[in-house]
């Protein structure tokens, strides 16, 4: 009997040890398995600018980069939300599943299709797992190409089907199973150029003898149409311009566009402060060249309307800065040059007492 319990012990021994031999070997050199885990966050974005028709979020991309414990930041989603009630707010709340653990930024870009088409691929190219590096600026100072202004400048009509830009992104955030939900103030990628007309030309005149009817037909513009620009604000919201930035009018007919709609809109003499367009443009530091000239036409069977060529006049004499609002008034008078003044109104803060949510 002893002689028994002593054979089963010895064999109970040579078995732990071989386990613990084998589950060494399993451990030096199979693959290695680490439970990654993931957690839901609630995101809002908060816009900066009162929404005008079509210039509201019609989709909206969020990017999430996560950092590695090899200091990598690697995209860990790429995903585009749509609105399919296009509420044409600033504000939206939703909730994104799975995001792993860890150091993450979150970058939104809204209304992307308004961009020239190699921004639209490069932010459709960021596949999860794509690695940015140890310095995730690279995503931040993306610069959008747009030799062939295809992107901008665009008249308030060209913006209908895909509205106009609006990008931001978060601080670092720590997520985990209590994270708390997480606002990123977004803002508008380009500035607004309001032009409106007064006819003046009555003033002045010996019982109505010089007072006519202007007709707006187009604008040419001083060389400030910028060629490219950031992605991404700066975070202090100072303006900021890529190397190599270039500068061009826009001077032949038809100049911005025609501003004029069939059938034809006529400012009579009196009337003041009349919208006649609504230009959206890249930001802009070429100070010296923020001009517009003014064209009118005849209008059909008319006596009282001629054509002109206002000259060029400068308008504004500040860099043009994104998410700004530049309200310009021009006095028509008897002059060989309109008279134009400029305000800046901020695009005011825009809030939905309900903050709509992504289906």
């Amino acid at each position: 009997m002893k002689k028994y319990s002593l054979h089963r012990l010895i064999l109970y021994a040579f078995l732990f040890i071989w386990i613990m031999l084998l589950a060494s070997c399993i451990k030096e050199d199979g693959p290695q398995y680490t439970q990654e885990a993931f957690s839901r966050v609630t995101l809002t974005v908060e816009g900066i600018g009162s929404a005008g028709t079509n210039e509201g979020i019609k989709e909206l991309r969020v990017i999430v980069a996560t950092k590695g414990k090899d200091g990598n930041w690697k995209v860990s989603k790429n995903e585009i939300y749509q609105d399919a009630d296009n509420k044409n707010a600033l504000e939206y709340k939703f909730k994104i599943e799975d995001i792993p653990n860890g150091t993450t930024k979150f970058f939104v870009v809204a209304n992307e299709k308004a961009l020239p088409q190699e921004a639209q691929d490069y932010l459709n190219g960021l596949a999860k797992g794509h690695s940015f590096g140890t310095n995730l600026d690279v995503l931040k100072n993306y610069v959008v190409n747009d030799a062939q202004r295809t992107g901008f400048p665009k008249l308030h009509s060209d913006i209908e089907a895909n509205g106009i830009p609006i990008t931001g992104y978060s601080q670092e955030i720590m997520v985990n199973e209590i994270t708390p939900p997480v606002s990123i103030l977004i803002y508008y990628m380009v500035a607004k150029i309001q032009v409106n007309l007064s006819n003046n030309t009555n003033v002045g005149t010996t019982q109505g003898k010089n007072e006519r009817d202007i007709i707006p037909d187009y604008f040419t513009s001083g060389a400030f149409l910028a060629n490219k620009t950031y992605l991404f604000p700066e975070a202090t919201g100072n303006i900021r311009i890529p190397d190599g930035n270039i500068y061009a009018a826009k001077g032949s007919s038809p100049g911005l566009g025609y501003v004029n709609p069939s059938p034809e809109y006529i400012i009579k003499p009196t009337q003041t402060r009349q919208q006649v367009m609504l230009v959206y443009v890249y930001e802009s530091n070429a100070t010296n060249a923020h001009q517009l000239s003014l064209n009118t036409k005849r209008a059909t069977g008319s006596t009282t309307a001629r054509v002109e060529n206002f000259g060029m006049k400068a308008f504004y004499n500040n860099p043009i800065k994104r998410g700004k609002f530049i309200r310009v008034d021009g006095n028509v008078e008897n002059k060989p040059e309109v008279e134009f003044k400029w305000s800046v109104i901020e695009w005011g803060r825009y809030s939905n007492d309900d903050i709509p949510e992504f289906n």
